[in-house]
């Protein structure tokens, strides 16, 4: 293959990977398919140390260097924007968490089909359905 293209083109030829010919070569084969499949962008490997934090109060403390609780785990501030494209929410008060919360369990706890325990529970009755509320 080599002597039927030009020198020039020669000079863009990859070898194959696995070769010995180019390791430099192979490593940027490399670094690009990994690339292509974090959707363009090379990721870092290593976990942030916030993702590894479990408590809200933990998560947020002044001087954690973590951004928002998405509700089971802490995000850097990075992460918690990937998590809002994603549609998550995440929160940057813990009192804002644990109201969310607690209206959740509240809404949870009302009876089924009944619209107007739900609105006076502080929720919002919505038909699903067939008559579901």
């Amino acid at each position: 293959l080599a002597h039927s293209i030009s020198r020039r083109a020669r000079a863009h030829y990859a070898p194959p990977i696995g070769s010995t010919a180019s390791t430099t070569q192979n490593m940027r084969r490399f670094f690009a398919a990994c690339a292509f499949i974090a959707g363009g962008v090379l990721t870092n490997a290593m976990p942030d140390k916030c993702s590894s934090i479990r408590f809200c109060d933990e998560c947020l403390a002044p001087g954690s260097g973590c951004f928002g609780w998405l509700g089971t785990e802490c995000c850097s501030k990075e992460n918690c924007k990937m998590a809002a494209d994603g549609d998550r929410i995440y929160y940057t008060n813990c009192k804002a968490w644990q109201s969310k919360v607690d209206l959740v369990k509240k809404c949870k706890g009302t009876p089924p089909n009944d619209a107007c325990s739900c609105i006076k529970a502080g929720c919002v009755a919505q038909e699903m359905g067939h008559g579901v509320v």
